[in-house]
């Protein structure tokens, strides 16, 4: 018989450790915890986040060199964990909802891992999410991207919406939000959703060069001024720098 008591410790000291972002010893937590009892739905559940986790910083990673033009050096073994944090993540979502289908966070996260590979499948989990949750802020978020990248733009607005009234604290969702209305012609909804991005975080690069954009576009260069100046002194060396710092220095 498992010692569920220790199986307990294990799981809440996994969590703990999972929230405060110490995915190694979150994981080695979950891994005890399975040790002693391999179907307990916590400790599959908590063991897949850490693996989904790990494979979201290594991508951000990726995007971060690739946004500021800078080479990324993956060697041979890191693209090879990247892939070994996916798989070992959909193995264990997987696990988990044979053990419980209605955890709508696992259909959402699975469906972020699949989407880039089997859109068919991704889409299925999302919308088992939103149908469990309907507020759930990733399956929403990335249900309002595929709809953005197809020009469905009331429906990627409508997801966005309801991905920023539940994490009204994520950058991220602000700012597709913002895309989508200045895609619209929304010109006063995105400024709004742009300036949240600031107010979260001020140094955000791609909210005030695009705040400066839609200022540029009113006709009121003083404005846009503001915003891209701040830009410049952030990004000077960046792609669209030598085309703002032409337009604000004529």
């Amino acid at each position: 018989m498992p010692d569920e008591d220790q199986t307990l410790v294990h799981i809440q000291k996994g969590q703990k450790l999972l929230n405060e972002n110490n995915i190694d010893q979150a994981t080695t937590e979950f891994q005890k915890a399975l040790q002693l009892d391999n179907n307990q739905i916590k400790a599959h559940f908590g063991l897949a986040r850490c693996f989904y986790h790990s494979w979201m910083h290594l991508n951000r990673i990726l995007e971060s060199g690739i946004k500021k033009f800078e080479p990324v050096i993956l060697n041979p073994r890191d693209i090879e964990r990247v892939l070994k944090c996916w798989e070992q993540a959909i193995a264990e979502y997987n696990i988990t909802l044979e053990l419980n289908s209605n955890i709508a966070d696992a259909h959402a996260e699975l469906g972020d891992l699949l989407i880039g590979k089997d859109k068919e499948r991704a889409l299925m989990h999302l919308q088992k999410a939103v149908d469990l949750d309907p507020q759930n802020a990733l399956a929403n978020w990335i249900l309002g991207q595929i709809a953005l990248k197809e020009t469905n733009l009331d429906i990627a607005i409508y997801r966005f919406k309801k991905a920023v009234h539940s994490e009204p604290k994520n950058p991220k969702y602000w700012s597709d939000l913002a895309q989508t209305y200045h895609k619209k012609g929304n010109l006063v909804e995105a400024i709004g959703a742009l300036e949240h991005v600031l107010g979260i975080q001020p140094e955000d690069t791609d909210a005030l060069c695009n705040l400066g954009e839609i200022f540029y576009q009113k006709g009121d260069l003083e404005t846009a001024k503001k915003y891209w100046e701040k830009f410049l002194s952030l990004e000077p060396f960046s792609a669209d720098a030598i085309r703002i710092h032409n337009i604000i220095t004529r």
